[in-house]
């Protein structure tokens, strides 16, 4: 038997996790939307989804520093941070030059990877040329 507490909270839960995973669709989509508007300077786009929260990766096009899409990058973590439609969500950024494999290997060694399809349609471009 369960204590009207215990059923409470199971039911909390449940709540919890049914918004959480609305959140995580919509936060999702603005990302996907994110990266696409700026196509022309990121050579790849991953998400990490571990233990500690969603991290976005911006590969940068080039090995220069791209000061302007940095400060994009952070408005962005800000913006997701401070919504309560994202609450549930622990978001944050991470913004690398154009790097190896294997260091960017190490920036995403933790977690499920979802890579941007446009990361797909650059290697084909790339493999075309």
């Amino acid at each position: 038997m369960l204590t009207a507490q215990q059923a409470i909270d199971m039911l909390c839960l449940a709540s919890q996790g049914v918004r959480f995973q609305s959140q995580f669709t919509e936060l999702l989509q603005r990302l996907y939307a994110w990266v696409e508007q700026r196509r022309a300077r990121i050579s790849a786009a991953y998400i990490s989804v571990a233990s500690d929260g969603i991290t976005l990766l911006i590969v940068q096009r080039e090995l220069k520093a791209d000061f302007e899409l940095d400060t994009e990058l952070v408005d962005l973590d800000i913006e997701v941070v401070n919504q309560d439609e994202f609450d549930l969500v622990p978001f944050n950024t991470l913004l690398v030059p154009r790097v190896g494999n294997d260091v960017l290997k190490s920036f995403l060694s933790s977690g499920q990877i979802m890579s941007h399809q446009f990361n797909a349609e650059q290697s084909q471009s790339s493999s075309d040329s």
